[in-house]
């Protein structure tokens, strides 16, 4: 039960095209200047909706260790 918290998740398997047989998702990895495809998908629950959406995004981006600058982040889950 989802209780005092709020639950995002970010991902590439429902907006992405295939370029030449790639699977390319509509998340961007600045750093690189190309899509991230990392995983098919990162959740995060948090005390906040700001910090689930804000948690989702980083984690699928940079990984669960981005995780550690949100206080609010109570979990995450990975799939991909």
């Amino acid at each position: 039960t989802l209780r005092d918290a709020a639950v995002a998740t970010a991902g590439n398997t429902e907006n992405f095209v295939t370029l030449d047989g790639t699977r390319v998702g509509h998340l961007f990895d600045a750093s690189r200047g190309r899509p991230s495809n990392p995983h098919l998908s990162a959740s995060v629950v948090a005390r906040s909706g700001t910090d689930s959406d804000t948690g989702s995004n980083l984690a699928f981006l940079l990984g669960r260790d981005a995780l550690a600058c949100l206080p609010g982040v109570l979990d995450s889950h990975f799939v991909g």
